[in-house]
């Protein structure tokens, strides 16, 4: 678990602050107790920041970035309160977990050289429910023809097209100057950029029921792994928390980039934002 740098945050459920365990895990919650979460975020010279949730269209599916304004703001912090509704699952009857609308929220920190976005998450697994918090994207932060540009957002899906637009629009508001850079360096970085993203895939060096680890969401309850292409079109699998041991004494189970997992077969799944994804029926678990 990463912990969120100048950041404070607290449970309460009932209106009592909760003590949360290392691994995150909170309790077993149930629809009549009132659960919230407060994160204060520290002032820092260094960086500047900016809360966000990323809010799902449903008709459309179209992923959209909306500001959070702070409900107490001080001149050491800024505070934001969000009360969770509890669901109940419809199988297995009798699971609750938080409504993923209320129980989340990105944190964006900026500085004249570089950024990071940290999610804040409250899940639930069979019932009990942790707290996560993971970095999603970082790095270098440029200026390119007026704009915001930074590699760990050059994938263009409209969630980080939304985010480099974000960057511009706070450096400009804020009068942050970011180095600037001109088309060659932009190529380069690309190039660059491709060619670690390539080698995240090349699973020439494992076994054809073995996959790599690329990356693993808190939030989702999920993560990719990188799979033979006699597999998968793409060469990509997904697995979900429940085909996984428990790896913290509370229960959380999770996977963490770079680790190799042995499956034992594969079973189709659905077309999502990968292709057609499948789940693995997973063996074991080992670090490279």
């Amino acid at each position: 678990m990463e912990k969120l740098p100048f950041s404070d945050i607290s449970i309460f459920v009932d209106n009592k602050k909760i003590c949360v365990d290392e691994d995150g895990f909170f309790g077993n919650i149930i629809p009549t107790n009132q659960l919230q979460f407060k994160l204060e975020i520290m002032n820092t010279n260094e960086y500047r920041t900016q809360v966000f949730k990323v809010f799902v269209d449903q008709p459309t599916m179209q992923r959209r970035i909306i500001g959070l304004e702070s409900n107490v703001t001080s001149s050491d912090s800024q505070l934001f309160v969000r009360d969770v509704s509890i669901l109940e699952s419809p199988q297995p009857q009798g699971v609750y977990y938080p409504s993923k609308r209320d129980a989340g929220l990105c944190v964006l920190f900026y500085g004249p050289a570089d950024f990071h976005i940290y999610e804040i998450a409250l899940i639930s697994q069979g019932g009990k429910f942790f707290l996560t918090s993971q970095k999603i994207y970082g790095g270098e932060c440029f200026s390119f023809e007026d704009s915001a540009f930074a590699v760990d957002l050059l994938k263009r899906n409209r969630e980080r097209i939304d985010l480099l637009g974000l960057l511009s629009i706070l450096a400009e508001k804020n009068d942050i100057k970011f180095p600037k850079i001109n088309e060659e360096d932009v190529l380069q970085m690309m190039n660059q950029s491709s060619e670690k993203e390539n080698a995240k895939l090349d699973v020439s060096d494992l076994k054809k029921n073995q996959a790599r680890i690329l990356f693993w969401s808190h939030s989702n309850l999920w993560g990719i792994v990188a799979v033979s292409q006699q597999l998968t079109e793409q060469g990509l699998a997904r697995v979900h928390w429940s085909q996984l041991a428990p790896r913290t004494k509370n229960g959380l189970a999770y996977l963490n980039p770079g680790e190799i997992i042995n499956f034992a077969t594969t079973r189709d799944a659905h077309k999502g934002l990968f292709g057609t994804s499948i789940d693995l029926e997973l063996l074991s678990i080992f670090s490279e």
